[in-house]
């Protein structure tokens, strides 16, 4: 019995084999589908970074009540904002790495 069908032994390892290649198959290929409802939702609002009150900018993923009054004393000071990826430049605290994550959002 020992070594019969075993994943370890030349005859096991042809038998996963193609499971194996489905697997990464699978992963390479983005996995199943997204369910209907998520492929019929609207696009998601995009928000105006310059009309935004401290408030409206803490319901912003990644922004609390102090990066939320940066940002508006950093658009009192320096004019409003081109672009999300601008906030990384003018504003200490968020990096170029949230600004990235912010793109979805705001404009």
């Amino acid at each position: 019995m020992a070594g019969q069908g075993h994943a370890f032994t030349r005859r096991g390892r042809r038998r996963l084999m193609p499971f194996l290649l489905l697997c990464l198959w699978a992963l390479w290929a983005g996995g199943p589908p997204p369910p209907a409802w998520r492929r019929e939702c609207p696009p998601p609002v995009l928000l105006d970074l310059n009309s935004l009150g401290a408030r409206e900018l803490t319901l912003v993923p990644g922004f609390g009540p102090r990066r939320a009054e940066a940002v508006l004393r950093e658009r009192a000071r320096g004019g409003p904002f081109a672009s999300p990826a601008e906030l990384a430049k003018r504003v200490k605290g968020i990096g170029p790495a949230l600004a990235t994550r912010l793109d979805p959002f705001l404009r």
